[in-house]
Formats: structure tokens, C-alpha cells, sequence
């Protein structure tokens, strides 16, 4: 009985190391700090980058709040991706406005969820 009980857990416990490696070679490797390729960012991403962008000009930036979806986003020719869209915030006197911005970005390389491997073109207040 000692034996069968001893053999069980040697099975299970080769099963649970076999079932690992299988995961692991199956699985994407990459670091969520290596570089990426331009066309590998997506619109969401641009858009999260200029929402941080716009944030950081707000009176009162913890009253921000944005639409799911941005009203536009395109990528220029020479690599710049231009975002329109609004932002519902507190102005300096306690009163929520809707702004309506454009944002213009270009991605120089390195881990695209950094905003230092970003350049902010232009950011207006429409």
C-alpha cells in the first residue's frame, strides 16, 4: 500500500513537470520591455500614451475622464500619429467641462508603454 501511494506521487509530480514544459515551449517569451516593432503598436496604445499626455496639462487631472474610443487616430506618413478626441474634466473652479484636444506623438523605439520613448509633437486644447 506504502508503495502504490509513493508511485502515485511520483506521477503526479512528473506530470505537473512535463505539463510545465509543454506550457512553457508553447508560450510567448518576449519581455514586456523589449522593443517593438512600429507596426506592432496598436491605436489603443496611442491613444493611452496621449490620454497620459493630456492628463498631465488638466487643472484638476484626477477628475479626467475619456470616451472608450477616441473620435480619430491616424498615422501620418513620416511616422506621426495624430489623436483627436475629448476629455470631461474639472476646470479650476470646480466645474466639469468637456475639452476637445488633438494630440500629435511619434514612437522613437524602445518598450512602446514608456512615455519617455515618445515624442510629443504637439498637444492643443481646441
Amino acid at each position: 500500500m506504502q508503495n502504490y501511494r509513493g508511485n502515485r506521487i511520483i506521477a503526479i509530480v512528473l506530470s505537473i513537470i512535463i505539463g510545465c514544459s509543454v506550457l512553457y515551449n508553447f508560450t510567448d517569451h518576449k519581455s514586456s520591455s523589449a522593443t517593438q516593432n512600429e507596426d506592432d503598436i496598436s491605436n489603443n496604445q496611442v491613444y493611452v500614451m496621449a490620454q497620459s499626455i493630456v492628463t498631465e496639462r488638466l487643472k484638476s487631472p484626477a477628475s479626467a475622464d475619456y470616451p472608450l474610443y477616441p473620435e480619430q487616430i491616424s498615422k501620418r506618413d513620416d511616422g506621426v500619429y495624430v489623436i483627436m478626441s475629448y476629455v470631461d474634466a474639472q476646470n479650476a473652479f470646480g466645474a466639469n467641462l468637456r475639452k476637445h484636444w488633438v494630440c500629435q506623438l511619434k514612437y522613437k523605439g524602445g518598450d512602446s508603454f514608456d512615455i519617455n520613448n515618445w515624442q510629443i509633437i504637439e498637444t492643443t486644447f481646441l
